[in-house]
């Protein structure tokens, strides 16, 4: 590979950093609610909105990356415009040190990332799934370069990057370090105890943060696990039947299950093109020096692709971002090997540039569907916390709706909490509040049932939110 070649590389992987960048800002309104998750994250940093509770599941890198834009008074549209552009230039820069080892099949490899439906969409979303992503690259990246090579210095920048990784998902981190542990115990030998250290000690500091504060809220790490457990984001089993829900979810929604859980063709070609694609690109450079950088990189997606389908309980498309992206590096690779065959005719390369303008519209149009979908979908939330801002006036206030409580809370300003039902029990538990001295708000999305609590309380209805109910609490059983 000649210099030539990785100059022209590294200027394509600008065009695509450029590219996702324009693409988002086409396709997506910045002034997209936030979702539930969203919601959570930004509650952390936002001035006047009240700290929603924080999972023991969650980390704050993301909260970090966005607290200067929330701290200056950024709005969520500034906040999406500040991660679109962002991401588009992590995502670029997440591929450079793959250069010296793919060349031209580097940009491609962003390209396959930036313009998946999930890459487009989780752009300018407040959520850390994709940064984990193209840190999880870059640290494979660094970790390549320093395979076979004098350069000292790509085993501590892979571990620094497993730490930042690591302050968005904890988790994600320590699946990825496993999987290029393996690679680098498998082709280096003995040889490998060194980047073993540098990698265990990368994930020991990105945990550290997440560990200091779990052991502060729930006495030790342990605890804070089995409360991951008990509200459902860690548990164990049903390979299969995960598997079958992320195949189902490749075109959409953003969360699971979905049943039945029919496998759209789309996306079935998408994942079945990754496999063989990355298959190949092993098969071909067995004998080069690509071959143990590729072997990281499989081995990276796969441990990260193993984590949700085996751990995490949860199903939603955007958990597969960081094994996807690993998984794109080889990929990418067998394509180049296909294009770059001496048998291969122009008919070839044209039939190749066909199918990737295929796969982009289906990822645009699909990236299209889904934000479209998730503003309708947001929208409401958002109106009737705006509603309950209203009612409650300018002081403190909280609320508490069996539907979206992080966004009506994020949005109203009011401290929020989850409504487990609408009965005389629930109901009771919130009346400390109102003696505290100010308002408190029960939000549904239909009439109360006959005899509950609020029964014969006077509703507030939202005009932009038909359906949606907004009650205030007496200071005393009516």
């Amino acid at each position: 590979m000649g210099d030539r070649e990785r100059v022209l590389a590294r200027r394509l992987l600008v065009v695509v950093g450029a590219g996702s960048l324009v693409a988002q800002l086409v396709l997506f309104s910045l002034d997209r609610a936030p979702s539930w998750d969203e919601a959570i994250y930004l509650s952390q940093v936002s001035p006047g909105a009240e700290a929603i509770a924080f999972a023991p599941s969650r980390a704050r890198g993301i909260t970090l990356l966005v607290a200067p834009v929330t701290a200056a008074g950024g709005s969520v549209a500034t906040v999406r415009l500040f991660l679109a552009v962002a991401s588009s230039a992590a995502l670029a820069a997440a591929f450079i040190p793959w250069v010296p080892v793919l060349g031209l099949a580097a940009p491609l490899a962003a390209f396959a990332l930036a313009f998946s439906w999930l890459g487009l969409f989780y752009g300018s979303e407040a959520m850390p799934n994709l940064w984990a992503a193209m840190l999880g690259v870059a640290a494979a990246g660094m970790l390549a370069a320093g395979f076979g090579g004098p350069r000292r210095w790509a085993v501590p920048a892979a571990a620094a990057l497993l730490a930042l990784m690591a302050l968005f998902r904890p988790s994600d981190a320590l699946a990825l370090a496993a999987g290029l542990g393996v690679a680098v115990l498998l082709l280096e030998g003995r040889g490998s105890l060194r980047a073993l250290a540098w990698l265990g000690g990368g994930v020991a500091a990105g945990w550290a943060p997440w560990l200091v504060e779990m052991s502060m809220r729930y006495g030790d790490p342990l605890a804070a696990l089995r409360e991951a457990g008990n509200v459902g984001h860690v548990a164990p089993g049903g390979l299969g039947e995960k598997a079958r829900q992320y195949l189902a979810l490749t075109n959409g929604p953003t969360i699971g299950p979905e049943q039945p859980a029919r496998v759209p063709v789309g996306g079935a070609l998408w994942v079945g093109a990754v496999a063989v694609l990355a298959a190949s690109a092993l098969a071909r450079s067995r004998r080069s020096a690509a071959f143990g950088p590729l072997v990281a990189a499989t081995l990276g997606g796969l441990t990260l692709a193993l984590e949700y389908l085996l751990v995490v309980s949860g199903l939603a498309p955007r958990f597969l971002l960081p094994a996807y992206a690993l998984l794109c590096v080889p990929a990418a690779a067998g394509v180049a090997y296909l294009l770059r065959n001496r048998a291969a005719s122009p008919a070839a390369a044209v039939l190749a540039i066909a199918l990737v303008a295929a796969w982009t519209g289906w990822h645009v149009g699909t990236a299209n569907r889904i934000e479209a979908s998730a503003s309708v979908a947001r929208a409401a939330p958002r109106h009737v916390g705006l509603t309950v801002r209203d009612l409650a006036g300018e002081g403190p206030c909280a609320l508490a709706s069996l539907d979206s409580f992080p966004q009506i809370a994020f949005s109203s300003g009011c401290d929020g909490r989850n409504l487990r039902a609408v009965d005389d029990g629930a109901i009771e538990a919130l009346r400390p509040l109102v003696h505290g001295g100010y308002p408190v708000f029960v939000v549904l999305r239909m009439p109360p049932p006959s005899g509950s609590a609020l029964d014969g309380l006077p509703a507030t209805g939202v005009p932009e939110a038909p359906g949606w109910l907004v009650y205030e609490l007496p200071a005393a059983p009516s």
